[in-house]
């Protein structure tokens, strides 16, 4: 197999899948005779990885990450900060959720002749009027944010390395069970938004929605990212009964969601807010505003299969 572009495979040792990934990505690329370079992150925590793979990242190049979505966001993230030229990325899935993959593990399906490049806005998010991060997939704030948290740790990433693939997804909902069942009753600071000047209280979450998947099993049946808005929903998840035609329409791919194009959430006192992108969080200090919106100057090129 012929490919004339010139191929970077970004790989996480970190990821819940890393060890597939030899037999998943470069045995493949190397059986069809396909040459590539290799780039292995260094570090465990996104902000480091972002600010080493910004320096590493070729220009005119095709970046293949082959890990989880959290990699796949530090690579986004580096590329956009050192404003590579020519850069095409493709995300296949070695991680937990997988959204930004699609499912998608074979690196081959996005080098043939019948893939195709679409054009990918990621959303830009700004906390106290700086930016903070590009988020290809989706944000949340609050709860969802505390139980993605639990994933980051070493504990929780060598249980699921050795859990069998099948079985992977059940043990991903135990765990998200068993911290919503602790901490179900974390809620948001009051806040107000650029939408309306009602104070918003009494909320665990705000989900800023950019893909047609989010956390596995929230799905949508838009393709937000090549659209120019984006999905906004605000909830009180302290409670499973009230929230079942939330996840009924969720899971049915029929996330409900108001279609916005920029939205700045102000808080009534700065307060330490918890925020995840694909599953990177964070625990952001003296948080007064948030700023969620689309710049099509950051815009990348996605090739799918």
């Amino acid at each position: 197999m012929m490919y004339d572009r010139k191929l970077v495979i970004v790989q996480n040792p970190y990821s819940t899948r890393h060890r597939e990934v030899q037999a998943g990505v470069f045995d493949r690329l190397d059986a069809a005779g396909i040459t590539y370079d290799t780039i292995t992150t260094r570090y465990s925590q996104a902000a480091d990885n972002i600010d080493d793979l910004a320096g590493r990242l070729p220009n005119d190049a095709h970046i293949i990450s082959a890990a989880g979505d959290g990699t796949s966001t530090q690579v986004v993230n580096a590329g956009l900060r050192a404003e590579l030229d020519g850069a095409v990325y493709s995300f296949i899935g070695y991680g937990n959720c997988n959204d930004l993959a699609r499912g998608e593990r074979n690196p081959l399906a996005v080098l043939q002749g019948d893939h195709y490049t679409v054009t990918h806005q990621p959303l830009s998010v700004e906390v106290n009027g700086e930016l903070w991060r590009y988020a290809p997939g989706y944000m949340t704030l609050g709860l969802t944010a505390l139980i993605a948290s639990g994933f980051a740790s070493t504990a929780s990433r060598e249980r699921m390395r050795r859990t069998p693939p099948h079985t992977k997804l059940v043990r991903s909902m135990g765990q998200v069970a068993t911290t919503y069942l602790r901490a179900h009753d974390t809620y948001l600071p009051p806040f107000t938004t650029n939408l309306s000047t009602e104070e918003q209280a009494g909320l665990t979450d705000v989900m800023i929605i950019n893909n047609q998947r989010m956390g596995r099993v929230i799905r949508s049946s838009i393709d937000y990212p090549q659209t120019d808005f984006f999905g906004y929903h605000q909830a009180d998840f302290s409670s499973v009964w009230k929230n079942i035609p939330f996840a009924c329409s969720a899971i049915a791919g029929h996330t409900p969601a108001e279609e916005i194009t920029d939205i700045t959430l102000t808080f009534r006192e700065p307060a330490t807010i918890l925020a995840q992108t694909e599953g990177e969080h964070a625990a952001l200090p003296a948080v007064s505003t948030i700023r969620t919106y689309k710049d099509p100057a950051k815009a990348i090129r996605v090739a799918l299969p």
